[in-house]
């Protein structure tokens, strides 16, 4: 079940929100502690709850930026086109958890986002997940969004998206022409 207790929680905080000043090099974070909801039968956080814990963290980012009120007054959709992820060290539930999340850049299509999280000053997990915006009318491409929110920053990419969004599209482009899951070489 999505928690939408947290959800809730972080809409209501976000009244009080003093706007931040998109910088593409700052280091969001989102802190957590993992509850009885989010545990799997190991006793630590399930997989499947890191992807939430990711998407809350773009979602306060996007709070704290004005982007939620963007997406609204456009109507706009926000989605994951895709995601990778790396577990390192368990993430034990009750313990404070943050999600630092940073901007790798963006494309025609997609925003690239690199996630760690961090509990009892561990590295546990990293995620490098590309995301983008839609309308009724198909993708709105992220120089748009961004002009319109006012932050004037010339199209980058980082070395390790580039190379990870590229293998993404080869491995698609692959199984859509071979109906088949063969990996690129």
């Amino acid at each position: 079940m999505y928690p939408y207790h947290r959800l809730v929680w972080m809409t209501l905080k976000s009244i009080f929100y003093k706007k931040r000043i998109f910088e593409s090099d700052y280091i969001f974070m989102y802190s957590f502690r993992p509850g009885m909801l989010d545990i799997d039968f190991n006793g630590e956080l399930n997989n499947g709850r890191f992807h939430v814990f990711f998407d809350l963290a773009r979602l306060d980012l996007g709070f704290r930026t004005g982007l939620v009120s963007y997406l609204i007054k456009k109507k706009l959709t926000f989605f994951v086109a895709g995601h990778s992820v790396r577990f390192h060290k368990r993430v034990m539930p009750f313990r404070k958890t943050q999600v630092r999340s940073q901007w790798l850049g963006f494309d025609d299509k997609f925003f690239y986002w690199k996630h760690h999280v961090v509990q009892s000053s561990e590295h546990s997990t990293t995620a490098l997940v590309r995301t983008g915006m839609k309308n009724k009318d198909g993708i709105v491409e992220p120089q748009t969004v961004l002009r319109d929110l006012g932050w004037d920053t010339e199209q980058f990419l980082s070395k390790s998206a580039q190379v990870w969004g590229d293998f993404d599209d080869q491995y698609h482009d692959n199984r859509k022409k071979n109906n088949s899951l063969i990996y690129p070489k």
